[in-house]
């Protein structure tokens, strides 16, 4: 049986394993993390982040998730956190299902609460644990 990677690094859209070091030389850079962000809404919004570490125990490998945030006024069902944090997680194997499942995620958001309305704000993603790829 072949030992599963524990570290990767993204290189495009393609997860290659690598070492402890080069791992976190690799996240350094935020923008190798982020896949995609969104906000819906008022506060709520979406970020799909390759994580760098396998979370996968059993079955496939797990290298990035995809989780809503939603302050308490646009609680749409049972999953709400009460501190706003985490509502919804995913977690996939590969960049193509991360995309498809973050653009899934973002179908529902809208469907509940509306369009999305802009990008979060720096403040929002601290709150939340989550960082912002800067482009400007």
């Amino acid at each position: 049986q072949m030992k599963r990677a524990l570290y990767a690094k993204l290189e495009g859209r393609r997860v290659v394993p690598c070492d402890a070091k080069e791992w976190s030389k690799q996240f350094e850079d935020e923008s190798k993390r982020i896949i995609k962000q969104e906000t819906f809404g008022v506060g709520c919004f979406i970020s799909s982040i390759f994580l760098g570490v396998n979370h996968g125990v059993f079955g496939c490998d797990l290298w990035f998730e995809t989780m809503v945030f939603q302050p308490d006024h646009t609680r749409g069902h049972d999953s709400v956190e009460p501190d706003g944090s985490a509502t919804e997680q995913m977690r996939y194997e590969t960049y193509d299902q991360a995309i498809k499942g973050h653009a899934e995620m973002a179908a529902e958001l809208e469907k509940r609460i509306g369009k999305p309305a802009r990008q979060p704000t720096a403040e929002e993603l601290t709150r939340y644990g989550h960082r912002r790829m800067i482009t400007e």
